[in-house]
């Protein structure tokens, strides 16, 4: 549901990396973010919102396997066998005390629940506020019903790659009301996103750059029909930080960086400014660079799918491809993570100068067989369609790129993107 809201654009959403950032806001070594927003005062305001003694859980029940290993994925400095070193859940150890806001939107929308690849935005949000009586204010929990849990208990979870959640487009307003901690009914982001670049940008942007807490997969039913009963849509969220232990094998973290070759290091020196993280290399890792390493160690655990894969340009212009992969450990649980920085191939620069065209991934798929010398006749047989679509195909791919013959669009797909 995106009819008449101002949706940001991709470049927009990669902005909030900037203009959203908290970093350095409480200083170089802050390992809480956002929990700063819960002060003293916000603390005592907090144990107002006791007023009825009731209590619920926001928990659901999960069989939980012996061999289940430890991991995260939150900080780059994380290991599964040592958990996190550094911006680890232990630094809220003293616990999480605030005042608590649910937002019911599937309510506000007047539905059981919202469907799958239903995002929420900022006025869903202010609207459930003023049907609620309630406001959220700094330092404040916000949690989201989606509904997925009235879904979940009526028909069991639901498989697949969409969910209902947060758009993009609530970052702002999240930052600006100054909330120290985010929940949700689901994984948090709509998936998919609307954003091909950003698979998540809730969570990264909300990770790396805001530095705000999250609860994902909460059961908010018990919660909503409680909060509906009493009229009272604040409340005292209880949440403790359990600190533990673990042994370490060689007395470092796996999820540091531990070797580099030179020219690395001549790629490192060109990225773009941006927010970085320091090594035991006496060099700092470009958060990009980490997310990309954190995700190769999720598709490695089955918990993401796809390529951890990005293209970057330097300083000087060029386009790099970096790559990571997550090789196997002792009993082919994931090691290492190898990282690879190169030029950006002829295919990746395609992408990138059809993606600033605007082209459909149909006028893409023409545009490259012209490219390889394929005639409008041999094109049509390929992809199964007829020349006259070829040819409005070629059309509208002339019109995005400005151009007027099939020369000037093998020279704008394959050799500008290397010029300086």
């Amino acid at each position: 549901m995106t009819a008449g809201r101002p949706v940001p654009t991709q470049d927009d959403v990669l902005g909030y990396f900037d203009t959203l950032s908290n970093w350095g806001r409480w200083g170089d070594d802050d390992e809480l973010g956002t929990l700063n927003h819960i002060t003293d005062d916000v603390r005592l305001a907090a144990a107002r919102a006791v007023r009825h003694g009731r209590s619920v859980s926001c928990a659901w029940e999960v069989a939980v396997p012996e061999d289940m290993e430890r991991s995260t994925t939150i900080c780059p400095c994380a290991d599964t066998a040592t958990g996190s070193a550094w911006a680890a859940v232990t630094a809220a150890a003293n616990g999480i005390v605030t005042r608590g806001v649910l937002l019911d939107v599937a309510s506000a929308r007047d539905v059981p629940w919202l469907e799958p690849g239903q995002g929420v935005f900022p006025d869903d949000l202010e609207e459930a506020e003023r049907r609620q009586g309630v406001r959220v204010r700094s330092g404040d929990a916000v949690l989201l019903r989606t509904g997925y849990g009235r879904v979940r208990h009526e028909t069991g979870p639901v498989s697949g790659f969409t969910q209902a959640g947060w758009h993009a487009s609530c970052l702002p307003w999240l930052h600006e009301r100054e909330v120290a901690l985010i929940g949700a009914d689901t994984q948090q982001d709509v998936l998919p996103s609307g954003y091909e670049g950003v698979l998540m940008p809730v969570h990264a942007v909300s990770l790396v750059a805001m530095g705000l807490w999250m609860l994902d997969n909460c059961d908010l039913e018990a919660c909503a029909t409680t909060a509906a009963e009493l009229g009272q849509w604040d409340f005292h969220p209880c949440r403790a930080v359990v600190s533990r232990t673990a042994p370490e094998e060689d007395g470092r973290s796996c999820g540091e960086a531990t070797s580099i070759n030179e020219e690395a290091r001549r790629y490192l020196a060109l990225m773009p400014d941006g927010p970085s993280m320091p090594t035991a290399l006496g060099l700092r890792l470009p958060i990009w660079l980490i997310g990309t390493t954190l995700q190769a160690r999720a598709i490695a655990q089955g918990h993401d799918r796809g390529n951890a894969r990005i293209r970057i340009r330097t300083l000087d212009r060029q386009w790099l491809t970096c790559r990571a992969s997550c090789l196997s450990g002792p009993g082919g649980r994931p090691g290492p993570t190898a990282l690879v920085i190169e030029p950006a191939s002829p295919g990746d620069l395609a992408v990138i100068v059809a993606q600033a065209y605007g082209l459909t991934p149909r006028e893409f798929e023409v545009a490259q067989f012209v490219a390889r010398g394929l005639s409008t006749a041999e094109i049509a047989t390929a992809l199964f369609i007829s020349p006259h679509t070829v040819r409005g195909h070629l059309k509208a791919v002339f019109g995005k790129a400005g151009i007027s013959s099939r020369g000037e669009l093998v020279a704008h797909l394959f050799a500008e993107p290397y010029r300086p």
